[in-house]
């Protein structure tokens, strides 16, 4: 039986105001604490769980979890939502939290569609911050979601709502668990209380914020194969937190990161491992720091004006097929790998030359072969080649649209040419395929 509006607990303590969300674990409400004069949130538990052959040892876990969350909250946690107490009223066990005023996140995405990566980022950080703390005490959250992550006025992230961490699973008529997009399988099927789960939902919950799109559902990954699609297909997205949140959400719990700090040090991984090697001295750290943005049209001129630099060009802009021949060949892999990397092998010189290759391109210039490669790769369109302006600058783009053969020419005579089927071009194009020390 719920509470009635103005209803009194704790002979007057307490005055409900309003019921806030009813589910499968319990009841919530919002409440007037008389004595502080402060808004308080009061989680009840189900009054059916009294039934259940695991109700002692659910009391007790709820009661030891309320004990600890409410040490680790009075400990100067700022992200983690204080436990104010807890008490039996009825039959049901109550625990008392903080009402945090803000908004939380899932009601921010759908306000702004998507939340800039430095911005979101920044908030799963505060979020990772308190799940490390409440895991190292033996705690798993296990609802991680972006509508229990509050957004203060001042800022900062409290994460809400550690009711069904202690809770016995129980999936209702209404919402079963597997409808959650942030849940992995395995505590939909069986209720796993590791910290991997946490990891899963935390990830799932990054994906959201900065795509806008709910991730595959984890039953649907698990039992009908299909597919997580990479939030770089959806989004600009930077490689580091693609990773994170790819390997976060991997199906299997042994192949996600086992805690909080080895999940985190996947985010801040931005720029592990380049190579950024250059036998010419070049420094390649703004490519790279473009490229790792997902700020493709950048990263673009950029590999033009090293190149150009490299290979000397004239004042003009203009390189010459000897140009790319003599092109240094630590300098042409460092640009390939770099972005191959952080387009997670979609575009770079070495993809498309097997595109070429594949097509039956050769050294000697061929217009057909040169045309279908346009075809193939997105240069063109109803059998006109694109200009700058008109190419794709995200991950939905075809495979090995960039660079823009070299990345750039596009750019600088674009304005000359209305079709870039010259002669001159294709020289071009296929000297930087076939150059001298080939290694791509």
């Amino acid at each position: 039986m719920n509470w009635a509006i103005a209803q009194q607990l704790q002979n007057g303590k307490f005055l409900i105001e309003a019921m806030v969300q009813q589910d499968g674990f319990g009841v919530t409400y919002k409440a007037l604490h008389r004595h502080l004069h402060i808004p308080v949130i009061i989680k009840t538990t189900d009054q059916f769980f009294r039934y259940h052959p695991e109700y002692p040892q659910y009391l007790n876990r709820f009661t030891q979890e309320a004990q600890i969350l409410a040490q680790l909250s009075q400990d100067g946690h700022s992200h983690l939502v204080r436990i104010l107490d807890l008490f039996v009223e009825a039959e049901h066990y109550c625990m008392v939290t903080e009402y945090v005023e803000g908004e939380n996140l899932s009601a921010r995405v759908q306000q702004q569609n998507v939340l800039p990566e430095a911005e979101a980022v920044k908030y799963i950080e505060q979020v990772a911050q308190a799940l490390s703390v409440v895991h190292q005490a033996g705690i798993v959250h296990w609802n991680v979601i972006p509508e229990n992550m509050i957004l203060r006025p001042n800022g900062k992230i409290v994460l809400n709502d550690f009711a069904a961490s202690g809770k016995i699973v129980k999936a209702t008529a209404s919402k079963p668990l597997g409808s959650c997009p942030f849940a992995p399988y395995e505590k939909v099927i069986d209720g796993n209380r590791q910290p991997t789960v946490d990891i899963y939902s935390l990830s799932g919950s990054l994906y959201y914020l900065l795509t806008g799109k709910l991730p595959t559902n984890s039953l649907a990954r698990k039992i009908n194969n299909e597919e997580l699609i990479s939030p770089q297909k959806l989004a600009s997205v930077s490689y580091a937190v693609n990773e994170a949140i790819v390997q976060g959400m991997a199906l299997e719990p042994k192949d996600r990161p086992q805690s909080i700090q080895e999940w985190l040090s996947l985010l801040t991984n931005t720029h592990a491992a380049d190579d950024l090697s250059s036998d010419r001295g070049i420094n390649y750290t703004t490519l790279r720091d473009l490229l790792a943005a997902g700020k493709w049209q950048a990263a673009d001129r950029e590999t033009w004006q090293i190149m150009s630099a490299i290979a000397n060009a004239e004042t003009d802009g203009w390189l010459e097929a000897e140009n790319l021949h003599n092109f240094p060949c630590q300098d042409l892999y460092t640009i390939d790998q770099l972005w191959r990397k952080y387009s997670n092998k979609r575009f770079g010189f070495s993809v498309q030359k097997q595109i070429y290759q594949n097509l039956g391109g050769k050294l000697k210039c061929d217009r057909e072969i040169w045309a279908k490669f346009g075809d193939t790769v997105g240069w063109r369109e109803d059998e006109q080649w694109l200009t700058e302006n008109e190419l794709t600058y995200n991950l939905s783009a075809p495979s090995g649209h960039l660079p823009s053969i070299p990345s750039g020419w596009v750019y600088l005579i674009g304005h000359l040419y209305n079709r870039l089927e010259t002669a001159a071009f294709m020289k071009l194009a296929i000297a930087l395929f076939y150059h001298k020390g080939d290694r791509l």
